[in-house]
């Protein structure tokens, strides 16, 4: 996204004034892109009934959550995205600890998304559950607006290990850097550090 002369890496934050040094301010740059680019706008997709688009918009955040997680290491070269995301939704997200959710998940939700723009196997966003899944009929539905919960705990998890592992901060830099590298050359920021 751009604003003005500014690409940014946040709502509020540019590539240029990402401070890579600091775990702290990174720790703080990747909470307000996750926040200001994913969760917040599929909290208000949700409050204006918008299950489907709201529900688009958490699994997308679910898959960057996932492809800048600490503990998949496998990620570094992007090998098996489909393991990550299972692995992270699997040991992140409590709805989805049994592996037959986790894998339902990422096939009828995920892929079905970014591959096809639908959902697969009749699985549905559903506003009107307690919870975050439910099976109706076999069918896998999804409330998203619970999904938002969990998802941001996640992340909070996430920036906690940021900024208290100085390992997991460094992976994190490398990470970024790695998948943003163009932006950061666009605006002169390509430089390595951590």
């Amino acid at each position: 996204m751009r604003i003005g002369e500014n690409l940014m890496f946040a709502p509020m934050l540019s590539f240029q004034n990402v401070q890579f040094t600091s775990s702290e301010h990174v720790a703080r740059a990747y909470e307000a892109r996750v926040e200001g680019f994913y969760l917040q706008p599929a909290g208000t997709l949700c409050d204006s009934e918008h299950a489907f688009a709201a529900g688009v918009v958490t699994v997308s955040a679910i898959d960057f959550l996932a492809s800048f997680n600490y503990t998949a290491p496998e990620m570094e070269n992007r090998v098996n995205i489909g393991k990550c995301f299972k692995d992270f939704v699997q040991a992140h997200l409590p709805s989805f600890t049994q592996a037959t959710y986790a894998t339902r998940f990422y096939r009828e939700f995920r892929n079905g998304l970014v591959h096809e723009a639908r959902l697969k196997n009749a699985a549905e966003f559903n506003l009107n559950l307690d919870r975050v899944l439910q099976l109706r009929h076999g069918q896998l539905a999804i409330n998203p607006r619970a999904l938002i919960a969990e998802v941001r705990d996640a992340l909070t998890e996430q920036v906690r290990k940021v900024r208290e592992d100085r390992l997991v901060f460094q992976h994190l830099v490398r990470r970024i850097q790695s998948q943003f590298a163009k932006e950061l050359s666009v605006v002169g920021r390509g430089r390595r550090a951590a």
